[in-house]
């Protein structure tokens, strides 16, 4: 398993396990405009690259809290690790789709 998928399987678990230990279900809802593979609560521009970087963004904030509470709680040091990796790059792809997402808007108000 490549270190990205790893890493990304290491966040779903840890998304699920914090839904499950906080009582709450993660909202699954088909969005309008979408196939099948891509689901979320987030409403759909019928854009494929807005509603993708929209979407992602997204996805890599939820994912801080989560390695925050890594970091102030966990224990193990390969956990610790690959938590400040996660912090580290979902912190530059967030501005990379801000940048993204701000330029678009610019041009299509154009």
């Amino acid at each position: 398993m490549s270190r990205i998928t790893t890493l990304i399987a290491t966040v779903l678990a840890l998304a699920t396990a914090s839904a499950l230990a906080h009582d709450h279900a993660m909202p699954v809802t088909a969005a309008p405009h979408a196939d099948n593979s891509m689901q979320g609560s987030m409403p759909m521009t019928g854009d494929a690259d807005v509603d993708f970087a929209t979407m992602m963004r997204e996805h890599h904030q939820m994912a801080l809290p989560m390695a925050r509470k890594e970091l102030k709680e966990g224990k193990d040091p390969a956990m610790r690790r690959m938590a400040q990796h996660v912090i580290d790059a979902q912190t530059r792809e967030i501005a990379q789709f801000d940048r993204w997402l701000a330029a678009h808007k610019k041009a299509a108000t154009k």
